[in-house]
């Protein structure tokens, strides 16, 4: 496969995994996620100041969505706040592993 053949496949396969699908058992919901693009990893990364977390948690609040396109989490700074000190890490573990995973919206609805 030649070089413009797999830049091809990337853009294809980036397509292919938007709106991924997850569901969130412990609340007993589905939630969409986008891949995650570099340039937006280095901004999480930038907002983050180092902080892996924090990291982490932009990006779930970035990325969740409802099946509508709504966000899962208000885009707020307290949210962050809130999502770390409030919530479990079991449940906010749960979020990150279906960012991180989860099936497509497709294959959720053949299940």
């Amino acid at each position: 496969m030649g070089k413009l053949d797999v830049m091809a496949e990337l853009k294809a396969r980036f397509e292919k995994n938007k709106r991924r699908a997850a569901e969130i058992k412990s609340l007993g919901i589905t939630v969409y996620f986008d891949p995650l693009t570099i340039k937006e990893s280095a901004l999480i990364n930038e907002e983050a100041k180092g902080d892996e977390y924090v990291a982490g948690l932009l990006a779930l609040i970035q990325k969740a969505h409802h099946a509508d396109g709504s966000k899962v989490f208000e885009d707020h700074p307290n949210t962050v706040t809130s999502l770390r000190n409030e919530v479990e890490a079991e449940v906010i573990g749960e979020f990150m592993t279906a960012m991180n995973g989860g099936e497509t919206a497709d294959q959720a609805k053949n299940d």
